[in-house]
């Protein structure tokens, strides 16, 4: 059986709002994007930079194969296939997720992550899966976005989808993530958003497209609450960062709350089935400028 700290070493060896609503997605993933060459005349396009920040508060969990974590993490693979699979050189993806706190980037002394126990996170607090380009260092992010997974499975994460990651000797796939005893089970989002703005503003300049995809079941009930989702989002927004917003609502979530965290370019979605999230992330990612 592979030592679990080898694990997260191996992750970093290597290289004005519209307020659209949808309801579904048809889910195709379209033809490879024409990224412009010297032949064509065309200018290079521009490249793009995405957080996705995802809620991991308790009515998100559960085991089963159809509890909406589940299809959160399906959703954020679906979003890093398809930049994958519609490559322009310079594309860059993160990923921050959030219950009571932030979570910080795993590391071999803090597998699991460390909580962010502010509302206003430093730079150095680098949010789970840092931005990083999608061409050299997908891999890396595909392993660290299978942490978003039931944060009760202790510490580490049994998922089903994921067959190119460390098999365990005793069978089965397993990942990296935050537990519940470190991220908690709330709903705080302010962290998690501004260590995405943070991320984008360290790693990225004006040259590049940028935002933030936003995902949640709930409203703020802890911590800044939802004054502080909309000052994060602001903030955001003040330094051109985009920002969309999908609502899984299954009786929790506020759609004029989460309609309210669209900047720029975003949009709102809205989906009572889980199932629908993987299809809502692809669109998302298609209708990247």
């Amino acid at each position: 059986m592979l030592r679990w700290w080898s694990l997260v070493v191996g992750l970093f060896s290597g290289s004005s709002p519209d307020g659209a609503e949808r309801l579904g997605a048809t889910g195709d993933t379209g033809s490879v994007a024409d990224t412009g060459s010297a032949d064509t005349g065309l200018a290079p396009s521009q490249p793009r930079a995405i957080v996705l920040v995802v809620d991991m508060s308790c009515s998100m969990m559960g085991s089963d194969p159809t509890a909406p974590v589940q299809w959160a993490r399906a959703g954020t693979l679906a979003f890093l296939d398809t930049l994958e699979q519609t490559p322009r050189a310079g594309d860059m993806v993160g990923l921050a997720m959030f219950a009571e706190y932030a979570v910080s980037t795993p590391t071999p002394g803090w597998p699991n992550g460390r909580a962010i126990q502010t509302n206003t996170p430093p730079v150095s607090a680098r949010p789970w899966a840092p931005l990083w380009d999608v061409e050299t260092r997908g891999a890396a992010s595909r392993r660290l976005f299978r942490g978003v997974c039931d944060t009760m499975q202790g510490t580490r994460c049994q998922t089903a989808d994921a067959p190119d990651y460390e098999i365990v000797a005793t069978g089965g796939t397993w990942a990296i993530h935050p537990t519940r005893a470190l991220i908690g089970a709330t709903t705080n989002p302010q962290p998690a958003l501004l260590q995405g703005v943070n991320e984008l503003l360290d790693k990225t300049d004006s040259s590049v497209y940028r935002g933030i995809v936003f995902l949640s079941d709930g409203v703020p009930n802890v911590g800044g609450g939802t004054g502080g989702a909309i000052l994060a989002v602001d903030e955001a927004w003040r330094n051109d960062i985009h920002v969309w917003s999908v609502l899984f609502d299954y009786g929790f979530g506020d759609p004029t709350f989460m309609q309210s965290l669209v900047r720029g370019d975003g949009t709102f979605l809205s989906t009572a089935v889980a199932e629908d999230l993987p299809d809502l992330y692809r669109d998302i990612a298609l209708a990247l400028p």
